[in-house]
């Protein structure tokens, strides 16, 4: 059996890949902050990553490492500049260094963000160009670019798979992440659904299962050493999305003017061109469908 370091094992996707792992019968070792995991069946240790003193303690003579830990955010990546530093960039060149500093070279997985992207309304592929207009994007970015210079330096042998919006859980919620967490807490909660603009935005939408199975397919793979893929799902835009909430829940659509930050910051549409990944792993990554998950879970 390998041999799998998981950092951020906590977090909504690491969670889920720790699970697909340990119900493959891998070994599975999880490192968070919170004093307990959220998932039986694997070791587990709490520790502060952004501090260099804990990495003295941490064995990272794995198989593999996914580096599952980050904080994200839009307005609160501004506010919060300090932790989204520490946590997204710093805590990954110490863990970079350590793999250095003890001649180590496990196969590494990252996951990145669609928010790298500068918005277009047509399929963005890898080479698209970049825009952060945040500082999680702009983390994000960095940590892509901080691999590709250890992996020149240093010959450690990364992955990365940029991620649009991800949603189920096999974890009790319904929806638990991003658009979804927040159109199902707003029809729930505030007996509306409240869009910007015209929501006509469109974004790559993938289940969290399917997301699990491209990255661990990935690191089978020799050729996706030192590329970066997109991962597959489908295109839907926010008010096609908003209005499946709306119909299950029976309540209203509630447009309004984009707040003037909001305005700023919005992407537009991100939506990812998946040839590169489908190429390499073959067209049958989706056995979920967006649809047919608001009907089986509604």
């Amino acid at each position: 059996m390998r041999k799998n370091i998981i950092f951020g094992v906590n977090g909504y996707i690491g969670k889920h890949l720790a699970k697909a792992l340990v119900t493959q019968g891998e070994t599975v070792i999880g490192y968070d902050v919170q004093a307990t995991p959220s998932l039986d069946g694997m070791e587990y240790h709490c520790s502060d990553l952004s501090q260099k003193a804990a990495w003295q303690g941490i064995d990272l003579a794995g198989d593999r490492i996914f580096w599952m830990c980050g904080l994200t955010g839009t307005n609160a990546s501004f506010v919060r500049y300090d932790a989204f530093l520490m946590v997204n960039e710093l805590s990954l060149l110490h863990l970079l260094n350590e793999l250095v500093a003890r001649s180590l070279t496990p196969r590494f997985f990252f996951p990145s963000s669609r928010l790298v992207y500068r918005g277009s309304d047509n399929a963005l592929t890898e080479d698209a160009p970049k825009e952060a207009k945040t500082l999680y994007a702009a983390n994000k970015l960095a940590a892509e670019n901080i691999l590709s210079a250890y992996a020149n330096a240093y010959g450690i042998p990364y992955s990365v798979l940029r991620i649009g919006v991800p949603y189920g859980s096999d974890f009790g919620a319904v929806f638990s992440y991003g658009t979804m967490g927040l159109f199902y807490r707003q029809a729930m909660e505030q007996h509306q659904i409240t869009i910007f603009g015209d929501g006509s935005q469109c974004r790559t939408f993938t289940h969290i299962d399917d997301l699990c199975r491209q990255a661990l397919a990935l690191m089978e793979k020799k050729e996706s050493i030192g590329e970066i893929y997109n991962c597959a799902g489908e295109r839907y835009s926010l008010k096609e999305i908003a209005e499946s909430f709306a119909e299950q829940f029976q309540v209203p659509i509630v447009s309004i003017p984009f707040p003037d930050l909001a305005m700023r910051l919005e992407s537009g549409s991100t939506v990812f061109s998946s040839k590169k990944i489908e190429s390499l792993l073959g067209n049958h990554l989706l056995s979920h469908r967006l649809l047919d998950f608001f009907q089986e879970k509604m």
